[in-house]
């Protein structure tokens, strides 16, 4: 399996952060949707208020 780029990962995690479906970030990267969501249960940052 082939690795993704930096940018192809920066890629899914900004569309993550804009709340973009993995069904949609897919059709618009042309990536599976399974590598998508592979991808956001490793990488997402989370925005957390700190209290």
């Amino acid at each position: 399996m082939k690795s993704l780029s930096v940018a192809q990962t920066n890629q899914i995690i900004t569309l993550l952060e804009q709340q973009q479906s993995t069904r949609q970030i897919s059709a618009y990267t042309g990536l599976n949707h399974s590598t998508i969501s592979r991808n956001r249960s490793g990488n997402v940052r989370t925005s957390q208020k700190s209290d």
